[in-house]
């Protein structure tokens, strides 16, 4: 299984059936070719629960997304939080991103 770690757990997504995380586009390709595969989520290396890859969104500068779905990712109450909070990980206005959208499994 796949693993994607988060250093920690912006607005409480992760507890989230939806979320979204936003990555340098380094490893687009990556991610494209596992959409519908099961990752298991981990904060700071600890399990927290499985998510299905369900989309992978390249956009070629981090300005191009929506300003309140940066909000929403992060938990900022502002978009300058935001794009503090982007630039701590490393990521510029200007980098290329990735969207990846995680889902709850269905239970049959």
């Amino acid at each position: 299984m796949e693993k994607i770690d988060f250093s920690q757990n912006w607005n409480n997504k992760l507890d989230n059936d939806v979320f979204t995380t936003i990555r340098k586009a380094k490893n687009d390709k990556y991610y494209s070719r596992l959409l519908g595969s099961e990752f298991a989520i981990m904060l700071n290396s600890n399990f927290k629960n499985n998510r299905i890859l369900y989309s992978c969104r390249y956009y070629s500068k981090l300005h191009d997304i929506p300003a309140p779905l940066l909000m929403l990712d992060t938990g900022a109450n502002t978009i300058m939080e935001a794009i503090t909070i982007f630039r701590r990980f490393g990521i510029s206005m200007d980098d290329e991103v990735i969207l990846l959208t995680f889902i709850k499994k269905k239970e049959v």
